[in-house]
């Protein structure tokens, strides 16, 4: 390509989880102490999926790879307070857990 100067690099190189700057400083992209937080929202996600139908964790599956750790607890705690509205307005599912209810009970038609 003309007018490219090639002995220039580039603003910075990337090398797994830091950046190294045009001027040799190394800027961290994902700490230890990130890494730990993000293992302790997985596990309360894991805790409340454990009380929400099975599908549910299908729909966490399939958005995983697109969203945050942070905003698949926020789904998780939102999804939650759903069922929890929905057992207690309905006197069907008052005796019930709602893991044990299947796909096919939420899609049924009165």
């Amino acid at each position: 390509m003309a007018g490219t100067d090639r002995s220039t690099p580039e603003k910075f190189d990337t090398f797994g989880p830091f950046i190294i700057t045009k001027g040799g400083i190394v800027i961290w992209l994902h700490s230890p102490t990130t890494n730990r937080k993000t293992s302790k929202t997985q596990k309360r996600i894991r805790g409340i999926l454990k009380e929400l139908p099975p599908f549910c964790t299908d729909f966490f599956r399939g958005i995983e790879p697109r969203t945050s750790a942070r905003t698949r607890l926020a789904y998780a705690y939102d999804l939650k307070t759903f069922f929890d509205f929905l057992k207690q307005a309905n006197p069907e599912l008052k005796s019930k857990k709602l893991r044990d209810l299947p796909l096919s009970f939420w899609t049924k038609s009165n």
